[in-house]
């Protein structure tokens, strides 16, 4: 009998596979426009950034109740993004790219290990905003916080890390 080889899978396919097949993720295989999208999140990822969640720890978002987004990292099995109603609308909106810098700004939390370190929660905020800004959301985040009072030290720092003075026109 033949049995075919299973083709080596790069970095990122392992990944996908690993993550699509969780059927916790079932509900973004079921939306085509949230699916494509956490499809453009993943391709934003880095070598280091797919072999961090292809560890033992996976990386699982799953939807639930709140605003915005929250960052759960590692329980006995994965870290958890939960998403809440309005990230899930903003990812499925034609600003999807700002529900994606939010996204990547939960993952950096995770990625940068801000629950095992001890960090000022200004400071961790910004480090997680920074990830986001590398994964090449700079300008959404910019755009998103620009609008949030709450934000507006978040927003400068971001700012003046960019080098820019006045927030993007437009997207």
């Amino acid at each position: 009998m033949f049995f075919k080889k299973n083709p080596p899978t790069t970095k990122k396919g392992q990944f996908r596979l690993d993550f699509f097949k969780n059927s916790l993720h079932e509900w973004i295989l079921k939306d085509d426009q949230i699916k494509k999208t956490i499809d453009i999140f993943f391709n934003t990822f880095n070598s280091e950034v797919f072999d961090f969640f292809n560890g033992s720890k996976k990386l699982m978002i799953l939807p639930s109740r709140g605003n915005w987004a929250c960052a759960i990292p590692h329980t006995d099995r994965a870290h958890l993004i939960l998403i809440y109603p309005d990230l899930i609308d903003l990812l499925k909106s034609n600003n999807f790219r700002q529900g994606l810098a939010i996204l990547a700004h939960e993952v950096g939390h995770i990625f940068l290990g801000h629950s095992d370190r001890k960090i000022d929660p200004e400071d961790a905020q910004f480090e997680a905003d920074y990830f986001s800004n590398l994964l090449g959301f700079g300008v959404e985040l910019i755009l998103f916080l620009s609008v949030r009072p709450e934000c507006d030290k978040r927003y400068k720092r971001l700012l003046e890390l960019r080098g820019e003075e006045m927030p993007p026109s437009t997207l």
